[in-house]
């Protein structure tokens, strides 16, 4: 087989050569083209040309000139692929008949149980109980008497409490953390003596500061219709950093009539929900 050195040292080739270049102070240039010139070029697969519109090598890979400039990845079509769910493995075809499998246990979601909540913990993934961001309260005994200023309503400490976001006594609802929070109460009075017309007020308060568009208020008409339900619905939203201390309370008075108002068991609730 022939064998060509072109340069230096004409007289080494080495014997795996067909053409060699050698030099220190000229270069080997390619043909040089424009883009319309190369692409009017179908030369065998791994031809290079220099496009002096793009200033670049191009290599052509045996359908089309590819940039050695912009192109460093072999950009090809997916034209198959198939999944094995044995060993959870995804192989994919491209377009020049090579294959790619790639194992997806990693991705792998193993199902939680009814209800539960898919969650991030540090680096893996993890099915965690619901529970609700809410606090209730319910009165379930000894009715309070309501005076004739405001004063905190009494739900004792019956209900639900998810106690990494609140904290509740007899008459109060802490919020312990930043966000948006729906707070719902319904207060039933009714005569615990007397007959008289009367009538009750009622409103939330933030921290002993009343929450506006919280007032709800009660008509108690006589003996044989004297209860009376109040209920509102405010939405506050609460910030600063972690751990807070937000107290909300229901206020309840006796604003009018000579007959004495008191609660009603199990129709006196307080509700906060962490929207």
């Amino acid at each position: 087989m022939g064998q060509i050195k072109i340069g230096d040292n004409p007289q080494t080739i080495d014997p795996n050569s067909i053409l060699e270049l050698e030099g220190t102070d000229r270069a080997f240039v390619l043909t040089r083209v424009t883009t319309v010139q190369m692409n009017d070029i179908l030369p065998l697969r791994g031809a290079m040309v220099y496009n002096i519109d793009e200033k670049c090598v191009f290599q052509f890979d045996g359908t089309r000139w590819r940039s050695l400039c912009t192109e460093n990845t072999d950009n090809q079509e997916i034209s198959d692929f198939t999944f094995d769910p044995i060993k959870n493995e995804l192989t994919i075809t491209l377009e020049d008949g090579g294959t790619k499998t790639v194992s997806i246990d990693e991705f792998k979601i193993k199902a939680g149980g009814d209800g539960d909540i898919l969650t991030t913990v540090g680096t893996d993934v993890t099915w965690i109980k619901h529970t609700g961001a809410v606090a209730e309260s319910f009165l379930a005994s000894i009715p309070q008497v309501i005076g004739k200023t405001f004063t905190d309503v009494k739900f004792g400490d019956n209900g639900v409490v998810d106690t990494s976001n609140f904290t509740t006594t007899n008459t109060t609802i802490t919020i312990k953390t930043p966000g948006i929070y729906k707070i719902t109460y319904r207060v039933s009075l009714e005569f615990k003596s007397g007959n008289n017309r009367s009538e009750s007020e009622f409103q939330l308060t933030q921290n002993g500061n009343i929450i506006p568009g919280s007032t709800a208020f009660g008509k108690h008409r006589n003996s044989r219709n004297n209860k009376d339900t109040a209920t509102a619905t405010r939405v506050i939203e609460v910030s600063g950093s972690t751990p807070l201390s937000v107290e909300i309370a229901v206020q309840a008075k006796h604003s009018s009539g000579s007959a004495v108002l008191q609660t009603v068991v199990n129709a006196t609730t307080f509700l906060i929900e962490k929207q």
